[in-house]
C-alpha cells in the first residue's frame, strides 16, 4: 500500500512546486507562492494558509495558487469544503480545464476519472490533468493506460520533474525497480529539490538494501520539508531493515511528535509499528488518524487487519462494514470483508464480498487470486483453476501467479500441466527453490520419472536449498 499513497503524495502541490520555466508564473506571484512552500515545509500552516487565501483572492486565473490554497486547506482535513466550493465552478456552462482539473483532484477514484476526462477534452495538453490521470489509471491497475498518460504529459512539459517521478512510481508499482530507481534520479535532475521525488527513492533505496544511500537522500528530503513526516519515517524504515529497531523507534517517534502529521502518515506508521511488534503504538496510530478523519477508508481497513492479526475477525468485520458504509464501491474494502468472513468461516460470504471486489476492479490480479485460494481450500478445483488463471493472466503471468496455478493443477489431478507449469516459472526465475523442490516432488511421485527428479532436486541443492527432505529423497533415487 505504500507505494499508492506515495503517488498521490507526489502529485499534491505539483502545480505549485514543479512548473517549468516556460509556465511560471509572474515573479510577484512566483515569490508568494515560494514564500507559502517555505511556511509549509517549516509547519507553519496557518500563515501558510492566510496568505494562500490573499493569493487566490488575488490571482484567481493561477492554477498554482488555487493548488497551493487546496492543499493547505487538505492538510487540515477540510475536503469536504474544498468540494463544495470548487464543484461550483466545475460544473458550470464556462468551466475550463483548470476549473475541472482543480475539482477532479479533490475526488477519490472512480468520480475523478470522467472530470479528467472532460478536463483534457476542453485541453487535450493540460499538463496537470494528464498526471492526475496517470495517478488514477495506476490505482485502478492499468498501467498502460497510465503510462501513455504520463509519457504525454512527459512530452508537453519536459522541464518539470513530476510526471518523471510519477513514471518511476508507476514502473515500482510493476515490480522494475531498475526502471523507477532511473526515472525517480531523472526527477532529480530536473529539480534537485523536489522533495517527492527525494522520499520515493529513498524508499526505493530501502527495499533494495541500500540504506546507506537511503538514509542520505531521506535526510536531503527532511532539511527541504522539517515539516513533512515522511522523511523521518522513511530514515525509521531504513533503520528497522538494517536490523536496528531502537534507531527506527527514535525517528518513528519524531515523526509522531509532528504537527503536521496527517492520516497518510499515521496509516504508514501504523504498518512500521506493527513489523517492530509494538501493537499498543500501533493502536494509537490509528486512533489519532481516526480522529483526524473517521471515514478514511485505509485507517478503517487497518484497524479491520489489527483485530484480524489479533484473531478477532468478528471485531475486524465490524472496521470492514464501517469502511463499506464510507466507500461502498471500493473493492478493496470488499476484499477485506471477504477476508474477514473468510478468517471467521464463513466460505459462502467470503466468496461473495471476493466476487463483488473482482466486478468492481476488473483489473487487479489480487481478487481473482483471493478466490482461487477460497475455492482451493475447499477442493473445488475446477474454479479455482478458472480463478487462478485470470489471476495469472491479469498478472502478466508472473512467477508467483504461474505457481498459484501449478499448484491448482496439482489440486485437480493434473500433474503433467503443473509440471509445465512449474518449468515455465524456472525459466523466468531460474533461482526459485520452491518450484525446483516441488519440480522434483511431481517426477518423482506423480510422473514416475527419476532421471528429473534428481536433476530437479540437485539443482535445488546447488542453487543453496536447505531443506534437509531434499537430501533424503535423492538418496532414494540413488539408492
Amino acid at each position: 500500500m505504500i507505494g499508492r499513497l506515495l503517488l498521490s503524495l507526489t502529485l499534491l502541490g505539483a502545480a505549485a512546486g514543479g512548473a517549468s520555466a516556460k509556465d511560471a508564473p509572474p515573479a510577484s506571484l512566483s515569490t508568494e507562492l515560494a514564500v507559502i512552500h517555505r511556511l509549509r515545509a517549516r509547519g507553519e500552516y496557518d500563515q501558510a494558509l492566510l496568505r494562500a487565501s490573499r493569493l487566490v483572492a488575488d490571482h484567481p486565473e493561477s492554477l498554482a495558487a488555487h493548488v497551493a490554497y487546496q492543499d493547505l486547506r487538505l492538510a487540515r482535513g477540510e475536503g469536504e469544503a474544498l468540494r463544495r466550493l470548487y464543484r461550483e465552478a466545475a460544473t458550470g456552462e464556462d468551466a475550463t480545464a483548470d476549473d475541472l482539473y482543480l475539482y477532479a483532484r479533490l475526488l477519490d477514484g472512480r468520480r475523478a476519472l470522467p472530470v479528467l476526462r472532460r478536463a483534457l477534452k476542453l485541453d487535450p495538453r493540460h499538463y496537470w490533468a494528464l498526471c492526475a490521470l496517470g495517478n488514477e489509471y495506476a490505482k485502478r491497475h492499468r498501467p498502460k493506460d497510465a503510462e501513455k498518460a504520463l509519457i504525454l504529459a512527459r512530452k508537453v512539459d519536459p522541464d518539470s520533474p513530476v510526471a518523471v517521478n510519477a513514471l518511476g512510481w508507476l514502473a515500482e508499482s510493476g515490480g522494475d525497480l531498475g526502471k523507477a530507481e532511473m526515472y525517480y534520479r531523472e526527477a532529480l535532475v530536473l529539480d534537485e529539490r523536489f522533495v517527492p521525488a527525494l522520499i520515493n527513492l529513498g524508499l526505493l533505496l530501502v527495499r533494495k538494501g541500500g540504506y546507506k544511500e537511503a538514509e542520505k537522500v531521506l535526510e536531503r528530503a527532511r532539511l527541504l520539508a522539517p515539516a513533512d513526516p515522511m522523511p523521518l519515517i522513511g530514515i525509521g524504515m531504513a533503520r528497522a531493515a538494517n536490523h536496528d529497531p531502537i534507531g527506527a523507534l527514535v525517528f518513528y517517534k519524531k515523526a509522531v511528535a509532528l504537527d503536521s502529521l496527517n492520516v497518510v502518515s499515521l496509516n504508514l506508521l501504523f504498518s512500521m509499528y506493527l513489523r517492530l511488534g509494538h501493537h499498543d503504538l500501533a493502536r494509537a496510530a490509528l486512533d489519532r488518524a481516526l480522529r483526524a478523519d473517521p471515514v478514511n477508508e485505509t485507517t478503517l481497513l487497518n484497524m479491520a487487519y489489527l483485530e484480524l492479526s489479533g484473531g478477532r475477525p468478528s471485531l475486524a468485520l465490524t472496521w470492514a462494514a464501517k469502511a463499506l458504509d464510507a466507500h461502498p464501491e471500493s473493492a478493496y474494502a470488499w476484499y477485506f470483508r471477504g477476508l474477514c468472513l473468510e478468517y471467521g468461516g464463513d466460505a459462502k460470504g467470503a466468496e461473495k464480498a471476493y466476487r463483488k471486489a473482482a466486478g468492481i476492479d476488473k483489473g487487479n490480479p489480487d481478487y481473482p487470486r483471493a478466490l482461487g485460494a477460497l475455492y482451493a481450500s475447499g477442493k473445488r478445483w475446477r474454479e479455482a483453476l478458472r480463478a487462478y488463471a485470470k489471476a495469472a493472466e491479469l498478472a502478466g503471468e508472473t512467477p508467483a501467479s504461474l505457481m498459484d496455478l501449478a499448484f491448482a493443477y496439482l489440486g485437480a489431478g493434473d500433474a503433467r500441466r503443473a509440471a509445465r507449469l512449474f518449468e515455465k516459472v524456472l525459466k523466468a526465475e531460474p533461482g526459485n527453490l520452491d518450484a525446483w523442490m516441488n519440480l522434483g516432488l511431481l517426477y518423482q511421485e506423480k510422473l514416475k520419472d527419476r532421471g528429473r527428479a534428481r536433476k530437479a532436486y540437485r539443482e535445488y541443492l546447488r542453487r543453496g536449498g536447505r531443506d534437509p527432505r531434499v537430501r533424503t529423497w535423492l538418496e532414494e533415487l540413488d539408492g
